[in-house]
């Protein structure tokens, strides 16, 4: 039998649930939101790797949550 990853019930629900919010935001709100909220960069590396400004960050940050209803951390 192969080593493939297993993944719970629970676990694909999340994961499903994550894109479904996801699907309904701007891309560069996605972007944002996976790379802060999802990899962990500070919006510094996040403004460095989408060539946009800190504050731009933020705003789109801010934004994506309020229409998802997720708290940033």
């Amino acid at each position: 039998m192969g080593r493939g990853v297993q993944i719970n019930a629970a676990q694909m629900n999340k994961d499903h649930t994550l894109q479904n919010l996801l699907y309904h935001l701007h891309p560069q709100q996605q972007q944002i939101i996976q790379l802060i909220l999802i990899e962990g960069y500070s919006y510094t590396e996040a403004s460095k790797a989408l060539y946009l400004p800190p504050r731009s960050i933020k705003t789109y940050l801010r934004s994506a949550t309020l229409k998802v209803k997720i708290a940033p951390s």
